[in-house]
């Protein structure tokens, strides 16, 4: 009887029996009623009336303007709340700061440099930026000649070379900071 059951023919000839009139009479039932226009054309027939009801909607121009300072006020009010730290906590933020950022120039090899950081919180990591030698003679900052090799300082006119003296490129350079500031040597 089982393997009966199971047959692949024997069950779509029951099913068909059992399936056809309980689907004659659904159709039966359901045939009067707009089924298409009733659940779908309704809902989007509301959806679009109320759309063309809040378009055309006639607003007082002293009404824009007051939700427009509302909002302006809720967002002051939010930034105040949510975003404004005390002097407190900036204080206490730039005091956590680690101790190398302090350490922005310094004679490394026969040239005094120049530098600032970059740092990327999120990950914890920090890059060496505006690697510039300074001037010996009158400490001020060295401008790049075009070629990229001459540094030139705009007050006195000194001039250094790192093709003369390749061990101050500021590739190197910046690796000697880096060893630096790992080994706390600033």
């Amino acid at each position: 009887m089982k393997k009966f059951i199971q047959n692949p023919f024997v069950l779509t000839v029951i099913s068909t029996l059992i399936l056809t009139p309980i689907g004659s009479w659904i159709y039966d039932h359901t045939k009067n009623v707009p089924i298409l226009t009733n659940w779908v054309l309704k809902p989007l027939h509301t959806v679009w009336d109320l759309i063309k009801a809040v378009v055309t909607y006639q607003v007082p121009v002293w009404g824009i303007f007051a939700v427009i300072i509302g909002l302006i006020l809720l967002l002051w009010l939010i930034d105040k709340i949510f975003y404004s730290k005390p002097v407190e906590t900036i204080t206490h933020q730039r005091n956590n700061a680690p101790e190398f950022l302090n350490y922005k120039q310094g004679i490394l090899k026969s040239w005094k440099w120049s530098w600032s950081y970059n740092i990327n919180s999120s990950a914890k990591t920090f890059e060496i930026v505006n690697l510039i030698p300074m001037c010996t003679k009158c400490d001020l900052k060295m401008l790049e000649d075009s070629f990229g090799d001459v540094w030139v300082c705009p007050n006195c006119n000194h001039q250094k070379s790192s093709y003369i003296n390749p061990e101050e490129q500021p590739v190197k350079i910046a690796a000697l900071i880096q060893d630096r500031i790992e080994k706390k040597n600033y």
